[in-house]
């Protein structure tokens, strides 16, 4: 499939670059494409599927993460949920950065010392993670669990039971 069209959302592409990335595309993954890839592999309705994506390996999506998103809860239908890392890894002492490293214990005190706290609902998970969960956190119904770094969010009718809140026992 041929892409015509000469739409332009990589805002950090010259538009003639991005123009021609597009224009040089011949074949894209669609809500459609997608859904049989799933299906490929085994995912059929029902099932609580664990996602760890990358937007990029698939090449061109039309739609871009809304679509992998809809085509997953396609896959899995209304009584299947769907589950994704939802890492805040910049909720750590900074002293274990590496991407960049931390200069100095000075600016290391005054990151910890203003950084805020992590907020289940309004702390977006950490960019690292990749767009499709970016997106997911923000989904009509979606469900995030507690923990502070390593949290989990799902869509569907198990979310709520899959990230209920963590008991911390620090005794």
């Amino acid at each position: 499939m041929k892409i015509t069209q000469t739409l332009v959302f990589d805002t950090s592409l010259s538009q003639d670059k991005a123009i021609k990335t597009i224009a040089s595309i011949e074949e894209m993954e669609t809500l459609e494409s997608l859904g049989d890839r799933f299906e490929s592999v085994g995912v059929h309705e029902g099932m609580t599927l664990l996602v760890h994506t990358s937007l990029r390996s698939l090449g061109w999506v039309c739609g871009g993460a809304q679509t992998v998103i809809d085509s997953l809860l396609n896959a899995v239908g209304p009584g299947g949920t769907i589950v994704f890392p939802a890492f805040t890894g910049n909720n750590t002492d900074p002293i274990h950065w590496r991407r960049p490293p931390v200069a100095t214990e000075a600016v290391r005190r005054k990151i910890l010392a203003n950084t805020p706290p992590h907020h289940t609902r309004h702390s977006l998970p950490w960019s690292n993670v990749g767009a499709v969960p970016r997106l997911a956190a923000s989904w009509e119904g979606a469900v995030r669990s507690t923990h502070p770094q390593h949290s989990f969010l799902a869509i569907g009718p198990r979310a709520t039971d899959l990230c209920r809140p963590d008991e911390y026992n620090y005794d």
